[in-house]
């Protein structure tokens, strides 16, 4: 199911805590290489040897995490950011409405 939302860009049901734990998990590419040079019945693999040839197997799959903790970390980052935004805003109105901006300004 994991591996599945990662390679379809799904965020739906996966959390930043699955991410993190997925990319501490992500096979190396020394991992890969041997994993891909494996001749024998996959079926003789372990369970932990078939997720990391299934991940092996996918394209830029750490680009794709990273995609999908983006979309995750997005509604908090832009709702801080309109948060900013609209505090400089207020502070903007407040210098040009204030009864000394003329001064300021020479």
């Amino acid at each position: 199911m994991l591996m599945d939302m990662t390679l379809k860009l799904n965020n739906a049901a996966v959390t930043k805590d699955q991410l993190e734990r997925l990319r501490k998990v992500m096979p190396t590419s020394a991992e890969v290489k041997v994993l891909n040079a494996y001749s024998g019945d996959h079926n003789e693999l372990g369970d932990v040897e078939t997720f990391l040839l299934a991940f092996a197997d996918m394209q830029d799959v750490q680009a794709r995490i990273d995609c999908l903790e983006y979309w995750l970390e997005f509604p908090r980052e832009q709702s801080r950011i309109r948060e900013a935004v609209s505090g400089v805003r207020r502070a903007c109105q407040e210098v040009r409405s204030g009864p000394n901006s003329m001064n300021m300004c020479l």
